[in-house]
């Protein structure tokens, strides 16, 4: 037996219905349990898609942001994780692992790694960083499929993931395999949140649900699952213009997280630092829902890092770190996003082929200890193994 996840980004509950009419979602959700999922904080992909593979939150995890602090270099390579992974219970278990397009993987020990990552710059050579990322017989594989990249945009990654993805199916005795899809998710951006409006990416993503179906085999294990939801938002904020307008752009960082951000200090009291972020909270209304500090972020949202406090957008507001258009301005075709409170919803769903799930509701941090509970191997986590039937 195989077991096969595979990440739809910025699936949600609410798009079940709309893949339920098509070609090959159609016939694979008609007999499949599935339960709504509650992500951790900040619904961002990256540390999502790391707690879904540890089955712990970012405050063990140790990633909590897609990109690095100060750097903001994207966060490609495993080392970063500071919790065992599915992928090395797997190893240690003697089970064939393949990871692609899978974020936070990259350099990992499986058999068949290829990681999300793309050339540091447009246009740029990607070879070197696929080839420092990738395990060896993944490599062979990114090197088969890499004309269909066009740098770090969709569709052209999805097509990229799915071509591999299958190739290794296909070609290898694989235990246990992962895929993420992301083109939904850049999609739901520019166009929303609804699923209508949205056709035309559900409609690729069928298309590659077929292809994996196909590769995988009738005797798989399918799970397929989203990693966060998005809210729709008419304005953004830049809380960096405003303190740098203010002159402690120096003093007061702002990391944005799209409807949160984690702001770290710099030669500042954090006291003052917090009177001052109050202050901005009152002096700007309908901007701010909510300021955390460090300690608050970890007690009620497992959420901690080297950051000092994290602010949650109003609804309606995503934060931005641009400098040029004014503190507020309108959100033009960037329509939808996240990063905020995991209780707001949209839920992204968790589906599994040929089960019943004993519940409605799960934690997104009970889905690794449960795939490796297929292989009976017992994973120390946050999570627990769900009920199926």
């Amino acid at each position: 037996m195989s077991v096969v996840v595979v990440s739809i980004d910025s699936l949600i509950c609410e798009d079940l219905e709309y893949l339920a009419r098509m070609k090959h979602m159609g016939p694979y959700l008609e007999k499949a349990g599935c339960m709504k999922v509650v992500p951790i904080y900040p619904t961002y992909t990256y540390p999502c898609h790391v707690s879904l593979v540890t089955g712990c939150y970012p405050d063990k995890t140790g990633v909590y942001h897609n990109c690095s602090f100060p750097g903001k270099a994207w966060q490609w390579d495993s080392s970063v994780v500071k919790v065992p992974t599915v992928f090395d219970l797997a190893r240690r278990a003697g089970l064939a692992a393949a990871a692609v397009c899978w974020p936070v993987t990259g350099g990992a020990d499986m058999d068949f790694l290829v990681p999300e990552a793309w050339a540091e710059e447009e246009g740029g050579d990607p070879d070197p960083v696929f080839g420092r990322l990738c395990s060896e017989a993944g490599f062979r594989y990114y090197l088969r499929h890499k004309d269909l990249l066009d740098w770090m945009r969709t569709p052209g990654m999805d097509l990229f993931a799915s071509s591999c993805f299958c190739d290794i199916m296909r070609e290898n005795d694989v235990d246990l395999a992962f895929v993420h899809f992301s083109y939904l998710d850049h999609q739901r951006h520019r166009n929303g949140v609804a699923s209508g409006v949205n056709a035309e990416a559900l409609s690729f993503i069928d298309e590659r649900m077929g292809e994996v179906f196909s590769a995988a085999g009738d005797d798989a294990e399918i799970i397929v699952l989203g990693d966060h939801g998005q809210r729709g938002f008419s304005r953004f904020f830049s809380l960096r213009k405003l303190l740098d307008d203010m002159g402690l752009g120096e003093r007061i960082l702002v990391h944005s997280c799209s409807m949160s951000a984690q702001v770290y200090l710099s030669g500042i009291p954090e006291d003052e630092a917090g009177a001052i972020l109050s202050d901005i909270m009152t002096g700007h209304p309908g901007l701010v829902e909510r300021i955390l500090t460090k300690s608050e972020a970890r007690e009620h949202h497992h959420l901690s890092g080297s950051f000092s406090f994290v602010l949650e957008a109003a609804d309606g507001v995503s934060f931005s770190d641009d400098m040029d258009k004014g503190v507020v301005f309108p959100s033009g075709v960037s329509h939808a996003a996240h990063g905020y409170l995991p209780r707001k919803g949209p839920f992204p769903p968790l589906c599994v082929k040929n089960r019943r799930l004993l519940a409605e509701w799960c934690d997104s941090v009970d889905i690794a200890p449960t795939v490796m509970s297929l292989f009976d191997v017992d994973m120390p986590c946050d999570g627990k193994v769900l009920e199926m039937a």
